[in-house]
């Protein structure tokens, strides 16, 4: 017994030894940051993989970071939020202080959120717009994309926004709507509004929406909604009216019922019938790229 007890307190220190070498480093309390962002897929659209490849409409529609993207980062430590700081893509990809002097420290306890852009401040009702003279700003400036709140730097220093869990992704709903089939078109349309209750704001009230057209050839429009936010939504929540008018000021209208979960991309194809439109087809799926203009209606 007394040779066991012996052996067992002799393993103890290399027991211990072996716990120290494997403890992982820390760097200092006030280190820089070093920041890593990419754009994934939320749990409500699952659909494709978090990594995807960067796609033709990536100018409006980001599915990828591109140089000179600013994101804006809010540090939280102790229940209260420091001054937000924006990063900048730099053309060799990496992340950087959009200000000199103001980047982010390794503080233990902090947690970080990040959102995209950086200066949004809301959906717009006038999704048409170019902004700057750059075509679809609009669109772009109202898609939200935002990390999950608490994520942390670790004990490394790099403050990492991505993967599952920590990626950016979509906080709005996508609206996209395209016309198929022929028919005989005295005008081509002049501009499209969809109407439905709180579209940009979020509240009650019926709002209208003017959708972007990426191509003017193509009848394909696409539109960043506010998501609903009530477990069972009603009917009337859902609607979504969709009025076309051509160049000689005749208007068509259909109704259609989205559900508007935040992150998914509601698509429904409509046709024109004896001066009638008409929904004939609907899906609705994950925040998918690349399809931006199909529709033809001659």
């Amino acid at each position: 017994m007394k040779a066991i007890q012996f052996y067992i307190v002799c393993l103890l220190p290399v027991l211990a030894g072996c716990a120290d070498d494997t403890a992982l480093p820390s760097v200092p309390e006030g280190t820089p940051l070093t920041v890593t962002a990419e754009i994934g897929v939320p749990d409500a659209a699952q659909t494709v993989a978090p990594t995807r490849a960067v796609a033709a409409d990536n100018g409006y529609d980001r599915s990828a970071f591109v140089t000179a993207d600013r994101i804006r980062i809010t540090r939280t430590r102790g229940g209260s939020s420091s001054a937000p700081v924006d990063y900048t893509l730099s053309a060799t990809g990496e992340w950087a202080p959009s200000a000199a002097g103001s980047e982010l420290l390794f503080e233990s306890g902090a947690t970080y959120q990040a959102m995209y852009p950086a200066d949004y401040s809301g959906i717009y009702a006038d999704q048409r717009n170019k902004t700057g003279g750059v075509d679809g700003e609009n669109y772009r400036n109202s898609n939200l994309l935002r990390t999950s709140a608490g994520v942390t730097s670790g004990a490394t220093g790099v403050l990492s926004f991505t993967g599952d869990e920590n990626a950016f992704v979509h906080r709005n709903t996508k609206l996209t709507l395209t016309f198929e089939g022929k028919n005989a078109l005295t005008q081509p349309f002049a501009y499209m509004t969809v109407q439905g209750q709180g579209l940009y704001s979020g509240g009650t009230a019926d709002e209208d929406i003017y959708l972007y057209r990426p191509d003017e050839t193509k009848y394909t429009w696409h539109g960043i909604l506010s998501p609903l936010t009530a477990e069972s939504p009603t009917e009337q929540q859902q609607r979504v009216t969709v009025t076309v008018t051509d160049y000689n000021g005749v208007s068509y209208t259909a109704s259609l019922t989205c559900e508007r979960k935040a992150g998914s991309h509601y698509s429904y194809t409509l046709t024109l019938q004896n001066n009638i439109l008409m929904p004939v087809g609907e899906e609705i799926k994950g925040w998918e790229n690349g399809e931006s203009h199909t529709g033809s209606l001659t």
